[in-house]
């Protein structure tokens, strides 16, 4: 002990201050060490664990979606024919460039659902045991674009399963030795302020108006007038004929087409004013796919079209056999 004490003497001060300094540089950094080391494993116990979602079982086939294109008087089936598709005719919409759609939406042992007269980029919400959801993709004249999509059932809420936490000795940490701050003032420097240039307005450009265009033809069918029920007694086909005040008008001569057939009746004949009528099929046919073409021609002698032609899919008589309120109206 005396000899350590007299080896610290004839250090001299110098010397002993760099001792002290090695030593309390020393103390700090094992100080340093533990507090790290105890946040790392009071984080590594704190952090929960990430919980994993439920992997699809093998072998379970994932549907994503079924499409394909028809043509008026076809029908297709979808997903092994759990949907199917008949397409009744594509018609052009108001706006020239797009078309709007005719099309049953049936699947056995379900009820028939109607896309009457909807434009490209329609949806609709289809039961068959199964929910789906068809759309309408594209359109023109000779054919339409459909895509099913299965509306997956929801899948069970994951239960989380809570993770003990096992509790961490508290280990005393010893404090540091406080060192006052330095303050060194920093000199504010002003930034100057550049003016930001006006910007004028443009004037808004004046668009001309546009034209409505000349209807093509004399009268037009009114677009979602047609209604249609299951009727195995008798398959028929009725409208009528109005003006442009919605008056009804008689004299006019309407044309079925089907099979390779025409018939011809005339509005007001044998009815009510501006009424008429078709009962073209024999029993034996109700249950036969039927493709229905009904415009207005100028007469039976002279078939001159005089309108658009509204085509009906016949499919059985227990779906749709009874097709009335089948309109047309003059338009000039």
């Amino acid at each position: 002990m005396a000899r350590l004490r007299n080896w610290w003497t004839n250090l001299g001060l110098t010397n002993q201050i760099a001792v002290i300094s090695i030593v309390v540089a020393s103390v700090l950094a094992i100080v340093l060490c533990t507090v790290t080391a105890t946040v790392q494993i009071l984080t590594a116990w704190w952090t929960p664990q990430p919980l994993k979602a439920p992997a699809t079982e093998p072998g379970t086939p994932v549907e994503r979606e079924d499409s394909d294109v028809i043509h008026p008087g076809d029908t297709k089936s979808f997903f092994g024919g759990r949907v199917r598709i008949s397409l009744q005719a594509t018609q052009p919409h108001p706006d020239p460039e797009s078309y709007v759609v005719f099309a049953t939406v049936w699947a056995p042992g379900h009820e028939a659902q109607q896309i009457d007269g909807e434009p490209v980029g329609y949806w609709m919400t289809y039961q068959a045991g199964t929910t789906f959801r068809v759309h309408v993709t594209a359109a023109n004249h000779e054919i339409a674009a459909f895509s099913v999509f299965p509306v997956p059932a929801l899948s069970p809420t994951p239960v989380l399963t809570p993770i003990p936490l096992t509790p961490v000795p508290h280990t005393p940490v010893p404090s540091p030795t406080h060192v006052p701050p330095t303050h060194t003032p920093i000199p504010l420097t002003p930034i100057p302020l550049t003016p930001v240039p006006h910007t004028p307005v443009p004037s808004p450009t004046h668009v001309p108006p546009t034209h409505t265009p000349i209807p093509s033809h004399d009268f037009r069918y009114l677009q979602g007038s047609l209604r249609q029920f299951p009727n195995c007694g008798v398959v028929h086909l009725r409208g009528k004929v109005i003006g442009v005040g919605g008056e009804p008008v008689n004299g006019t001569t309407v044309r079925l087409r089907f099979g390779g057939k025409a018939a011809y009746n005339v509005s007001g004949e044998g009815g009510s004013a501006g009424e008429w009528g078709f009962a073209p099929l024999d029993p034996a046919m109700f249950h036969t796919p039927t493709l229905f073409t009904i415009d207005i021609v100028r007469s039976e002698s002279d078939p001159l079209q005089l309108s658009d032609a509204v085509l009906i899919q016949f499919l059985d008589c227990a779906l749709s056999g009874q097709f009335d309120n089948i309109v047309f109206a003059y338009v000039r």
